[in-house]
């Protein structure tokens, strides 16, 4: 029997930190032993998330009372810039897992606030993040678009200049901040493009990873958009390659003995693809398809499951050795 790992959540009250608590709820070798919640301190989970009404979870906390002596693993699902205002507060020796976009843009593995930093795109960076004590977990439109890119552009089978992605997320990739825009009567029965005059903050990152698989500069036409549905990412990579067959084969070669990422085979693509196959999973689902004298690939995930809170407990069973699947969802919605 494994000792159980001690954790505490940072910015517990969110969407990616209440998903973290589900998630890692279930765990057979975590201990939820602290939570955060900056502006509802003293509260119970169960008060903000009523999911949690049967748990037993601690109460919600300030991060500088949390005890340090009795926490083993931090994770932060705190607002971006919010973490950095915390570090002197964290014990440089607790494995710390940031689920915000403060530390994803150093090098790719760089020293910052007395921590080396390595970026967790779990399936491509494996090797590495298995030795690493501080994670910058990827966002969640990068994490939908490096899984298929990096290994094309790694191999040399696509156009590294012409490359255009339109990606389309639920709100609750916007966060649980209240907000004129994301609410109901603003958003319900709509669809619509955003970040179409200055650049989104994702931007940066997609250019940085694929410009390292590339070996050479790339730069990303990407277009996010926002439905009216709660979870769920889809984006849809353009690419011009000299066979989509090959680029289908190439996927499936990288990924055939993943546990969370599928490639669909030619006859499954029209009957399945969709947020419907990744939702509430740690899974990201491809299909690789041709238009006009395009490849199209078309890849979801949930995104605040593999776009956050999975992953980042995929990243913890890496650097604890646990089996890496534990605790994540595989089966989606019926």
């Amino acid at each position: 029997m494994k000792d159980l790992c001690r954790v505490a959540i940072l910015g517990a009250s969110g969407y990616a930190g209440a998903e973290l608590a589900m998630l890692l709820s279930t765990h057979p070798f975590a201990k939820i032993e602290a939570l955060s919640g900056h502006k509802e301190a003293g509260k119970e989970m169960a008060d903000i998330h009523p999911g949690f009404l049967t748990q037993s979870l601690p109460a919600l906390q300030r991060a500088e009372e949390i005890d340090w002596h009795q926490v083993n693993c931090v994770f932060s699902a705190l607002e971006h810039g919010v973490l950095l205002s915390l570090m002197d507060v964290i014990p440089n020796d607790k494995p710390l897992i940031d689920l915000s976009g403060d530390h994803r843009h150093l090098p790719l593995t760089a020293m910052k606030a007395g921590r080396t930093w390595q970026y967790g795109l779990t399936e491509i960076f494996r090797d590495q993040l298995r030795a690493a004590s501080s994670i910058a977990n990827p966002g969640c439109y990068p994490t939908s678009i490096l899984l298929p890119l990096i290994p094309l552009l790694s191999n040399g089978l696509i156009d590294a200049d012409d490359i255009i992605v339109s990606s389309v997320s639920g709100l609750s990739g916007v966060g649980r901040k209240a907000a004129l825009p994301t609410s109901l009567t603003e958003s319900a029965e709509t669809f619509r493009p955003y970040s179409l005059d200055v650049a989104h903050r994702h931007e940066a990152e997609i250019d940085k990873y694929a410009s390292h698989a590339h070996g050479g500069a790339v730069s990303v036409a990407f277009l996010p958009h926002v439905s009216s549905q709660v979870r769920g990412i889809v984006s849809t990579l353009f690419l011009r390659s000299a066979s989509h067959d090959k680029v289908r084969e190439c996927l499936q070669d990288i990924y055939n003995r993943e546990s969370f990422v599928h490639v669909l085979t030619a006859s499954k693509i029209g009957q399945f693809m969709g947020t419907r196959m990744a939702n509430r999973t740690n899974n990201c689902v491809m299909a690789v398809t041709e238009k006009g004298n395009r490849t199209v690939i078309v890849s979801a995930i949930d995104n605040v499951v593999k776009g956050a809170a999975g992953q980042a407990v995929q990243n913890f069973n890496l650097i604890f050795g646990f089996d890496e699947g534990t605790a994540l969802p595989v089966i989606a919605n019926i």
